[in-house]
């Protein structure tokens, strides 16, 4: 697919796929690149299974809601990680701004969930939780994850979790400078 294209022309999804699959030594710009374009992303339109994910009424009757309504449900009802005046829009919003702050670690992976062979091409964010206070839920946690992938051009998740360790995302991961 990218073959004999230089890394500085890949498109940034190219550049994701590169670094997993190829092996590709990234820069520090190209990570800079890969930041911006997922601070943009828009979240995965795709329809999921819910039942058992989301235990909340009204959303514990629903077999299957959009993937950004049953992520901002899960984490401003559920988890109460956000607080229940937080839109999706703003949920989507402070998972983009999150991928920008500063501290924020990038590691790329083949997220193989599910048994998947190959894995997807996937870039994980760990960033500082800078969230505006009144987004923040009753259980806010000190780090936002923003996972995105590359093959679906989308954020396809994203949560809070306290300040443990680095992910864990399998032995093919490659940190990004």
């Amino acid at each position: 697919m990218t073959y004999g294209i230089p890394p500085a022309r890949y498109t940034v999804d190219q550049l994701i796929v590169a670094i997993i699959e190829r092996r590709v030594v990234p820069t520090k710009t190209d990570t800079m690149r890969i930041a911006a374009h997922i601070s943009q992303a828009p979240f995965v339109r795709a329809l999921v299974d819910v039942s058992g994910f989301l235990q909340q009424p009204p959303y514990s009757m629903a077999a299957r809601l959009p993937s950004l309504e049953a992520h901002w449900a899960k984490r401003v009802y559920e988890d109460q990680e956000w607080a229940p005046t937080v839109t999706q829009a703003e949920y989507h919003h402070d998972l983009q701004t999150s991928v920008l702050q500063a501290g924020s670690i990038y590691v790329a992976y083949a997220d193989k969930a599910g048994g998947r062979t190959p894995g997807l091409p996937t870039v994980g964010i760990v960033a500082p939780n800078m969230i505006p206070s009144s987004h923040k839920g009753s259980y806010a946690k000190d780090q936002v994850w923003v996972i995105y992938s590359a093959s679906k051009r989308a954020i396809i998740n994203g949560y809070q979790k306290r300040v443990s360790r680095q992910p864990r995302t399998g032995d093919d991961r490659i940190w990004l400078p």
